[in-house]
């Protein structure tokens, strides 16, 4: 596969790192920016917790999350602002988060990822592990990989990985598992 299609499914590891580049890289990249450009802390912390996107729409991962469930995370986070901008690393900003929104009914692992990411990104606070939720946990384990924990270190993935950054291969587990599955069991079979 030399370009990739959307709808061609990738083979190998590397075609699946290649198809992420060229498919969503520019898109999570535009999501920062977005997230980087709120006015403030308190802005961005309330676009973050009630999932808006640059359209104004509330995010895929967040649509079985109703509004008020949302907003009330918002709040909770709001409460803390002097909290968060005392965070100086995404760890530390994750911690924070989950501590004040996983107790709200209906918010979950992933909500509490994209939250912290999407903050992040005003801070300029990244991931140096690949935080695990249902489908990243599911990429994860296609690959072999003990996927119990909260986070993997990106030392222990596939080397063809290793041209994504944290937050893109947790991107990439999710969005490709199913054919990591595919792969890993083609492989097993040649061998």
């Amino acid at each position: 596969m030399t370009s990739v299609d959307r709808r061609a499914r990738p083979r190998t590891m590397r075609e699946v790192v290649g198809a992420y580049i060229s498919c969503y890289r520019k898109m999570a990249q535009a999501e920062h920016s977005y997230y980087r450009s709120a006015s403030s802390l308190r802005e961005v912390i309330w676009l973050a917790a009630t999932a808006r996107t640059i359209d104004g729409k509330k995010h895929d991962h967040q649509s079985r999350s109703p509004l008020p469930v949302l907003e009330e995370a918002a709040k909770c986070l709001g409460r803390i602002v002097h909290r968060i901008e005392a965070c100086q690393t995404f760890s530390k900003l994750y911690n924070t988060v989950e501590e004040a929104i996983l107790p709200i009914h209906g918010i979950g692992n992933l909500t509490v990822y994209d939250t912290a990411l999407r903050i992040g990104a005003k801070l300029n606070l990244f991931p140096e592990e690949v935080y695990l939720h249902r489908g990243t946990r599911e990429g994860a384990t296609a690959l072999g990989l003990d996927a119990g924990g909260k986070s993997i270190s990106p030392a222990v993935l596939p080397h063809e990985l290793s041209r994504l950054e944290p937050y893109e291969i947790e991107d990439c587990l999710c969005i490709y598992k199913g054919d990591l599955k595919r792969i890993r069991r083609a492989s097993a079979h040649k061998a």
